[in-house]
């Protein structure tokens, strides 16, 4: 399965001027994600790691697409910059009412149709247990 580098996740965080907040919270998920993964596959459970090392680390790229506004609030408060606001806005035009994982979905999948499937079914498709006949 080809699938992005990180130094390339970190660009579409650039491209996109994804609020930090949201950044830092995607590179926490990733960590924590792709710690799991190892530790599953020490005990010879069969997971692709890379898949949701990156997969973990995409999974709210578009998040701040579907929020009604970039101020958080309370423990999550942030103060948005001039281009995430203008991103922001340009693409909630662009994919009004779409879910997060849809957005990103459409994204990648032109040069990442197998990550793009795997964000877009939220990893469900790749974890649900199959029958062995």
């Amino acid at each position: 399965m080809k699938l992005p580098s990180v130094k390339e996740c970190e660009a579409l965080f650039r491209q996109y001027h994804v609020p930090k907040n949201i950044e830092a919270h995607c590179k926490a998920v990733s960590v924590f994600a792709f710690s799991i993964a190892q530790k599953l596959q020490e005990k010879s459970v069969s997971i692709n790691i890379e898949l949701v090392k990156i997969g973990a680390l995409l999974h709210d790229l578009m998040k701040a697409v579907t929020l009604e506004s970039l101020d958080g609030t309370g423990k999550f408060a942030y103060t948005p910059n001039s281009d995430e606001i203008a991103m922001w806005k340009q693409l909630r035009v662009r994919y009004p009412g779409i879910h997060e994982t849809e957005i990103t979905s459409k994204l990648l999948s032109p040069s990442y149709p197998e990550l793009a499937k795997f964000l877009k079914d939220e990893g469900n498709a790749s974890l649900t247990p199959t029958s062995r006949d």
